[in-house]
């Protein structure tokens, strides 16, 4: 038996599958741009490996971009006790935009700290891949 052999039968094996399942059943669901950590059905790096382990799957290759944008979704579930702060961030930065009010927007950034900016980025990502989708 090779050495890392014997470490590989003690790991239990995750089921990837199961993981995609409930992630995209969370996805469907969600009523916000963002979602809180705690709701994700295994930690972000557990959904990182299952998404990475399906794209190698020939059967998920037939959903078109729906894993690219999985991975970019994931970055949207923030920490429990970040949630409410950057949930109204993102709400008045997209209020903001649909008013068009750039000294309003151009504050709100400057005052936002950097975890809210890099939630709203993966926002507008993919809000990006959903207006590239073929009709």
């Amino acid at each position: 038996m090779a050495f890392w052999d014997r470490f590989r039968t003690r790991i239990p094996k995750l089921d990837y599958v199961g993981i995609i399942e409930q992630y995209s059943r969370i996805l469907e669901q969600r009523t916000e741009m963002i979602g809180r950590e705690s709701d994700l059905p295994a930690s972000k790096d557990q959904i990182r490996w299952a998404l990475s382990k399906a794209r190698q799957d020939p059967i998920y290759q037939l959903g078109g971009n729906a894993i690219d944008v999985a991975f970019e979704s994931l970055d949207t579930f923030v920490p429990d006790d970040e949630y409410n702060t950057t949930s109204t961030f993102v709400r008045d930065t997209i209020d903001i935009l649909q008013h068009k009010d750039a000294k309003r927007l151009d504050a709100l950034l400057q005052q936002a700290p950097e975890s809210h900016r890099r939630v709203l980025a993966q926002v507008f990502k993919i809000m990006g891949f959903a207006r590239n989708q073929p009709k």
